[in-house]
């Protein structure tokens, strides 16, 4: 494009580049960035022979003699924060990649100042964004800091207001009907919300929202209230289809009467043990069926409602079933929440979670290193590991209120050996140590495939040292730490508590699983 340009034309190009550069002697690090950008003009420039005079070219290489002189020194320090001038991991992992390519002998590090950083979608790391097994590049908090990565969206707790709306008032419970607020979701810039999804053995495609009260999770509105608590069908109706085919679902009589008042079935959902006690499966609801108190679902379970044992169901995301303090419900065709507060919230903190991706996602990285970071709040896994990455470290860092999982590791190739968790380029080299998973929706680490089943070539995946407390709150059948497949990988002195299904499951070879100390676990189902 700059063939037949003129060399002032061109050097223009380079002065509204670089406009926004400070002076010279205020130039950072972080001002590489820009640098870099006009650099393929400047190589033009150069390569046609054009001399100092112009004023582009000329700012441009006194900034770069300054930069010169700030990396000079051996490692690297790139500081991030809110009131700094590079604001976001985004921002930082670009710097860091500029400046790699021109200083490739260097350390580098990115500290990060204390306080909260708000994520809208994944920071994604490549093969690019790779460090060396002598120099890693490290990203951290600021010591002494408290540094979080948030997926979710502040409400304003001021513009809560009592119901007026009859229609709404009639559904609920006569005894609520005045402590039960209502918060528009537009005016705090909130505009939609996906909805939930069936969810089979395994976590969900795609989790719903959460809401939280200073830092702690409210229940969606459900029935019977309670963690872990529920009721029991009294008849299989229909059995259903299998394998969750839309059209298929089953249908149960129950012995609660009060679901002739439930209204809006459609965005109603049930979770619950429809063919085996140690399969959660959660349901869309098709149709009530006053007539016969029964529940039509619009999805089959897995292999259909077969299960005459236990027979436990939970409704959730039901207006007329907000009750106690904290429950809420959000009408999404009009984008209303509705929240039974336990307290007068007017000098809370209120937060809804709206980040559909991973924080950070990694394919094909290479020795990286992220320690002592907070990561909350969020409808998906909070960071994903794909193929081909190689020896990160997860020191130190927290995992709460997170949806999905805290961290999921996977491969995308499978090798010929039978099993279809043979994925022979999943990670491998990581290590999570030291680090805190509490209130997780699915696993709190999950591991697939790491070493390949046919060589027997080991993974060397390691989780050491955590803590673990109220994983798998989503999906209450799946295992709070989860080795699926591989060779070679280890889990070793983690403390596991508060789970309702197994603490850890594995299958695979070679794996080493020792001194982990684990409470409470399997108080739902086995």
């Amino acid at each position: 494009s700059l063939i037949g340009m003129g060399n002032t034309a061109i050097d223009e190009q380079v002065v509204e580049i670089l406009k926004d550069l400070p002076e010279i002697e205020k130039i950072s690090i972080g001002d590489a960035y820009i640098l870099e950008k006009a650099r393929p003009l400047i190589e033009v420039m150069e390569e046609r022979g054009m001399s100092g005079n112009y004023p582009g070219y000329k700012k441009y290489k006194q900034a770069m003699e300054k930069l010169d002189s700030l990396m000079s020194v051996e490692e690297i320090v790139i500081y991030v924060g809110n009131d700094a001038p590079i604001k976001t991991l985004s921002r930082a992992r670009e710097i860091v990649r500029v400046l790699k390519k021109n200083y490739p002998e260097k350390s580098y590090r990115v500290k990060f100042l204390g306080g909260e950083y708000n994520f809208e979608e994944t920071v994604s790391f490549d093969a690019e964004d790779s460090g060396t097994v002598e120099k890693p590049i490290i990203y951290e908090a600021e010591e002494g800091e408290e540094v979080i990565f948030k997926g979710s969206k502040e409400l304003d707790v001021n513009s809560f207001s009592g119901i007026t709306d009859e229609n709404i008032l009639k559904r609920l419970k006569r005894e609520v009907r005045e402590r039960v607020l209502e918060l528009d979701l537009a005016s705090c810039g909130i505009t939609e919300i996906a909805a939930f999804k069936n969810r089979g053995f395994d976590e969900a495609s795609q989790e719903y929202a959460g809401l939280y009260l200073d830092g702690k999770k409210q229940r969606v509105a459900e029935y019977p209230n309670g963690n872990g608590i529920y009721s029991r069908w009294e008849e299989i109706l229909e059995k259903g289809g299998s394998d969750y085919s839309e059209g298929e679902g089953g249908k149960i009589k129950v012995s609660e009467e009060r679901i002739g008042n439930w209204q809006n079935a459609e965005d109603i959902w049930v979770g619950g043990y429809f063919s085996y006690d140690y399969r959660y499966e959660r349901l869309n609801v098709y149709s009530i069926d006053k007539e016969n108190n029964a529940i039509k679902f619009l999805h089959a379970s897995g292999a259909g409602i077969i299960n005459e044992e236990s027979k436990r169901w939970k409704a959730f995301n039901v207006l007329e079933e907000i009750d106690v303090p904290g429950e809420w419900y959000i009408d999404r065709n009009t984008m209303k929440l509705y929240y039974y507060p336990p307290y007068d919230v007017k000098n809370s903190r209120m937060t809804l979670s709206c980040l559909n991706s991973a924080f950070i996602n990694m394919a094909g990285t290479e020795n990286v290193q992220i320690k002592g970071i907070t990561f909350a709040e969020t409808k998906e896994s909070c960071i994903i590991l794909d193929a081909e990455t190689k020896n990160v470290d997860i020191i130190g860092c927290s995992f709460k209120n997170t949806e999905k999982c805290g961290i999921k590791m996977k491969g995308s190739k499978t090798g010929s050996f039978e099993s279809s968790y043979n994925y022979i380029d999943a990670p491998s080299e990581i290590e999570i140590r030291d680090c805190d998973f509490y209130e997780i929706g699915a696993h709190a680490i999950f591991v697939v495939g790491g070493g390949n089943r046919e060589t027997l070539t080991p993974g060397n995946n390691k989780v050491i040292n955590n803590y673990v407390e109220k994983a798998s709150q989503n999906a209450r059948g799946i295992p709070a730490i989860n080795l699926r497949g591989g060779v070679g990988n280890s889990v070793e002195n983690n403390s596991i508590k508060n789970t309702p299904f197994h603490a850890i499951n594995f299958f695979g070879n070679d794996h080493k699983i020792m001194y982990n100390e684990i409470t409470n676990a399997c108080n739902e189902a086995t």
